[in-house]
C-alpha cells in the first residue's frame, strides 16, 4: 500500500468520531465506556504522535498498516481512557484505516480476540505484538477505491451496519 499522502487522526477526531462510534457500537451497560473528557489527553496526545514517528530522520513506522497497528496498540496498551480502551482503539483502528481508503473486512469475533490478546500482552512483547496485529489485519485490508474513486462515501453507513453485526460479541447486543 503506498505510504503517499496518508491522514492521520487527532484528538478532534477521537472526540468526534471514534469515541461516539465505540458508545454507539460497543458500548456495554454493565461496562460502560468512559466520557471522553476523563482521559488522559498526555497520553492519547502520545499515542496519536507514534504513527508518525521518526528516528534519525526516519519515520520509524514506514506503511499505513504498521502506523495503523502502532496507534491500535498504544491507545489499548497506554490506557488514555478511564474505560473502553480497547473499544475506541478498534473504532481509532477502523476510522484510520478509512480516512486513508481502505477498509477492514473481518469475521465476527476477530477484533474481539486481538483487542484481548493485544491487552493481555506483557509490554516486553511489544515488538511482537505489532507483528501479530500486522499480521492478523493485513490478509483482511480492502481497498475502498474503484477505479481510481473512493466509495467511501457511499458504502460507510453499510459497513457501519456490518461493523455492529461484527461485534456483536463485544456489545452483547444481538
Amino acid at each position: 500500500m503506498p505510504n503517499l499522502d496518508l491522514y492521520y487522526l487527532n484528538k478532534n477526531h477521537i472526540e468526534r468520531i471514534c469515541h461516539p462510534l465505540a458508545v454507539t457500537f460497543l458500548n456495554k451497560i454493565n461496562d460502560p465506556i468512559s466520557i471522553f473528557s476523563a482521559a488522559d489527553m498526555k497520553k492519547l496526545d502520545a499515542c496519536l504522535n507514534l504513527p508518525r514517528a521518526t528516528f534519525n530522520g526516519r519515520e520509524m513506522y514506514s506503511d499505513l498498516i504498521s502506523k495503523a497497528a502502532i496507534l491500535y496498540y498504544a491507545i489499548i496498551k497506554n490506557h488514555c481512557f478511564l474505560n473502553g480502551n480497547k473499544r475506541i482503539a478498534t473504532t481509532s483502528l477502523i476510522v484510520f484505516l478509512f480516512i486513508n481508503n481502505y477498509w477492514l473486512e473481518v469475521g465476527q469475533n476477530f477484533l474481539y480476540d486481538l483487542a484481548l490478546a493485544v491487552a493481555q500482552s506483557e509490554g516486553k512483547r511489544m515488538d511482537e505484538v505489532k507483528k501479530l496485529i500486522i499480521d492478523k489485519i493485513t490478509p483482511h485490508i480492502i481497498s475502498l477505491k474503484v477505479g481510481g474513486k473512493s466509495r467511501k462515501h457511499s458504502g460507510f453507513l453499510f459497513h457501519l451496519g456490518n461493523l455492529k453485526h461484527n461485534f456483536k460479541e463485544l456489545t452483547g447486543k444481538k
